[in-house]
């Protein structure tokens, strides 16, 4: 037992004295760096000062803090009563309004940052600029109602022309004029497949219509001359057309017609009996789509 006790002595002398020999080579090693004992205080300071400053390079912004910042310089955003965001963008002479989730929408922001430093966003920066500039436009942006191709405002109705400059038909009691998008008191949207319409004549006639369709008297171009009119009022209540005659009596050509001069249908519908989910798409891009 003594023998044993002996040796656990030794070992704890032999590892206080290697301890301290560890210690010892540490502060050496201090001494080394902060200068010996010979070294004042300032010649250390005099040292630590010689020594080149760490230069720490300013954070260049990212490419979606960029987007951000460009896209909200060249357009605003605002939010509809369903919660949809959007932006009004001011493309050369004309503005544009686009959902943030369309494709436009994220051509033109891809264009933004190409133009500025010749570079596409990664798809991250792309995606994170869409939720900021979402954000922005349901709590920081106004409410506005959107409309398609047509809306009403102040006993005046609008049509959307649907053309590349975004131009709108004023329509009031006294007359009716081309205004720009960015001059009217309402908002349009586009939707797939929608077309163009031309330029209204003042000099125009709705008589010449009755040339193009295969009707008896004019009671009957009477009564679709009434049906077209209440059919492009914003709201309703809306007609219903019905068109009667045997095989071959220019019943689809009619309403084909008809459909032209309204542009509310944006498919043949020839091509929905084709396919059944065509006609839901057609009834989601007609100007009564949000109408009750």
């Amino acid at each position: 037992m003594t023998d044993i006790i002996d040796f656990d002595e030794k070992r704890k002398k032999k590892l206080e004295e290697q301890d301290e020999k560890e210690a010892g080579g540490f502060d050496e090693q201090l001494n080394v760096s902060l200068g010996s004992d010979k070294d004042s205080q300032e010649n250390v300071n005099e040292k630590l000062d010689s020594e080149p400053a760490l230069t720490i390079p300013r954070n260049k912004s990212t490419q979606a803090e960029r987007l951000i910042r460009l896209a909200h310089e060249s357009a605003t955003f605002f939010h509809t009563p369903s919660e949809e965001a959007f932006g009004c963008m001011q493309i050369g002479n004309h503005q544009e309004i686009w959902s943030l989730k369309s494709k436009p929408f994220k051509v033109w922001l891809r264009r933004l940052l190409w133009e500025d430093i010749g570079k596409i966003p990664y798809n991250q920066a792309l995606q994170d600029t869409l939720m900021q500039l979402e954000g922005d436009a349901q709590f920081n942006g106004p409410c506005y109602e959107i409309f398609i191709r047509v809306a009403s405002h102040n006993n005046s109705i609008y049509i959307d022309m649907a053309n590349v400059n975004w131009e709108q038909i004023e329509i009031t009691p006294e007359g009716w004029r081309k205004i720009a998008g960015n001059k009217s008191p309402v908002k349009f949207k586009r939707t797939p497949g929608m077309l163009p319409i031309a330029y209204p004549d003042h000099k125009g006639e709705i008589n010449v219509l009755g040339e193009f369709l295969n009707l008896e008297s004019e009671a009957q171009f009477q009564l679709i001359a009434g049906w077209l009119t209440w059919a492009i009022q914003p709201d309703g209540p809306f007609p219903i057309l019905l068109l009667q005659g045997e095989q071959g009596s220019a019943k689809s050509t009619t309403a084909t017609r008809l459909g032209d001069i309204l542009q509310a249908l944006v498919e043949d519908c020839n091509q929905c009996r084709t396919d059944a989910r065509k006609p839901a798409v057609i009834r989601k891009n007609h100007p009564s789509a949000d109408k009750k």
